[in-house]
């Protein structure tokens, strides 16, 4: 996961990606977008603490 995202922050496209990382590019997207979500909701969660 970690790989794809440094590859992603790279410039490479999904198809890139897969074909270096042996995914399918469906998977790869996927993995993505997950991560981009998962970084978003640890955002927010850290937003709505009280100090």
């Amino acid at each position: 996961r970690g790989r794809i995202v440094a590859y992603w922050d790279c410039g490479l496209s999904y198809r890139r990606i897969a074909a270096r990382d042996g995914r399918d590019s469906v998977t790869v997207s996927r993995i993505w977008k997950r991560s981009v979500h998962d970084v978003h909701i640890e955002r927010r969660a850290r937003s709505l603490r009280t100090p």
